[in-house]
């Protein structure tokens, strides 16, 4: 079973009449029962919001500033992700032998287009 926690929260500054500028901090963490934490995340950013009568608009945004995670890290380190290089369908894809084995890199794919 996994369980997720999130928290968020905001300070903001009327500058004008309607208009507020501010920032806000996002935090979410995951948790499996088996294992503990397995991941968590940090996300800070700008926000500027307009209030009207009948209408509100705000924007913000918030880049991820920390992310860890327990297991499948590993995918983001060039020397892991070598195993691949110059490989083709032809060749042998056995786990533990030709490519070593990470436990949760499932998981942790999403971040590789950013390692």
């Amino acid at each position: 079973m996994e369980i997720e926690f999130t928290a968020s929260a905001g300070l903001t500054y009327r500058f004008a009449p309607n208009w507020f500028i501010g920032a806000e901090v996002f935090y979410q963490t995951e948790h499996e029962t088996v294992v503990g934490q397995e991941r968590w995340s940090l996300q800070a950013g700008p926000t500027i919001h307009y209030g009207g009568k009948s209408w509100w608009a705000a924007l913000s945004w918030m880049p991820v500033l920390v992310y860890h995670e327990t297991h499948g890290y590993q995918i983001r380190e060039p020397q892991w992700r070598q195993v691949f290089n110059r490989k083709t369908l032809a060749d042998p894809f056995k786990l533990d032998n030709d490519i070593p084995n990470i436990s949760g890199a499932t998981l942790s794919s999403a971040m590789l287009p950013t390692a």
